[in-house]
């Protein structure tokens, strides 16, 4: 998605992702899937390391929100796991602070839209914004960690790939904007 698609999304107060599986493990693939990627057997274990890079780099960020969130141990959040732990993230900050929450999940589009600048590493930050920051930032950084190996072009072409493990949601429910602008 462009800056421009992002911002029709701010007005709705929707954010969309593509996220790669995000399997503790890393992900295989049949030889039948490579070859119909285009790529050789032994590229199955640079796949591999790719996926548990990205799932090791999502749930680093998810993890606590999804605890803090539930004021669950790490034991019970690492067993729920990083696909189901946004919805909880979200659903918790929903029910705490609906308004909140809604303006949170607009600005996430917002920032990827380009119209509010990327959070410091210091700043305070509302938990369902960084969750979305970090899902909307998934696949742009699994694609980069391909590159390393394939090159920006082949990375490119397999992260956006149909035979490879992603999901896509489309999250409603943020705050609506007459322009994207309006803050």
């Amino acid at each position: 998605m462009n800056q421009e698609d992002w911002a029709e999304l701010a007005k709705s107060g929707q954010v969309k992702y593509r996220v790669p599986c995000l399997g503790s493990e890393g992900w295989d693939f049949s030889s039948a899937r490579l070859q119909a990627l285009g790529l050789a057997p032994h590229d199955n274990v640079t796949l591999k390391e790719a996926y548990k890079a990205s799932h090791d780099r999502v749930w680093k960020e998810l993890r606590p929100l999804c605890q803090a969130a539930l004021g669950a141990s790490a034991e019970v959040i690492d067993r729920i796991g990083a696909d189901t732990c946004p919805h909880l993230i979200h659903d918790a900050a929903f029910r705490a602070d609906r308004e909140a929450a809604s303006e949170a999940q607009t600005q996430a589009a917002e920032i990827r839209a380009g119209l509010r600048p990327e959070p410091g590493p210091n700043d305070k930050i509302n938990p369902v914004t960084k969750m979305f920051l970090v899902l909307t930032g998934a696949n742009k950084a699994f694609e980069s960690d391909l590159a390393k190996s394939f090159g920006p072009e082949e990375a490119h072409r397999l992260t956006l790939s149909d035979d490879m493990c992603a999901g896509s949601s489309v999250w409603g429910g943020g705050k609506k904007r007459g322009d994207a602008g309006d803050k």
